[in-house]
This record gives C-alpha cells, structure tokens and sequence, in this order.
C-alpha cells in the first residue's frame, strides 16, 4: 500500500456517476484511499500487467496546470526514444 498523505499538493479528484464490473474477483490494487471511494471497497489503482489504472485523476487548473507539463515530459521521452 502507498501512503501519500501529505505529500500531494494538488489533491486528486475522483470520477462521478460510474462503476467498473470485473469479471474475475482476484483484482490487484496498488493502494486505500483516505478520502473518496476508489474503484471498489476503499480500493484503488487497479494492477494489470505494468498498468495501473485509477478513479482519481489530477484536474488542470490555475493552481495545477499539469497538463503543459505532461505534454513537455511527452516531448522530452519522444526525443530520447526511450521505450513507454
């Protein structure tokens, strides 16, 4: 489990009105969530493979503008050619 309280400056937000159905009941998560309610249980960070998936997501605002520096990091990896 990963701890990230206090570490996280802009808190992530959670999707609303949905609902994941799994077809096997062996699911991996990758951590609890303090606040909100994940993807089931408390849980969230849903593990396949070298993948994680999340309801929480970061919201681009003022305060947070991650998506120019997601895009920057995209450009840096492409140049590189690293292997994603």
């Amino acid at each position: 489990m990963v701890i990230l309280r206090g570490l996280i400056s802009n808190p992530p937000h959670e999707f609303h009105y949905s609902e994941l159905k799994f077809n096997s009941s062996n699911n991996k998560f990758g951590f609890d969530v303090i606040r909100g309610k994940g993807i089931t249980k408390k849980q969230d960070g849903f593990l396949i493979n070298n993948i994680i998936a999340t309801y929480a997501h970061q919201r681009n605002t003022l305060s947070n503008p991650w998506i120019n520096e997601f895009l920057e990091f995209v450009s840096r990896v492409k140049k590189q050619d690293w292997l994603l």
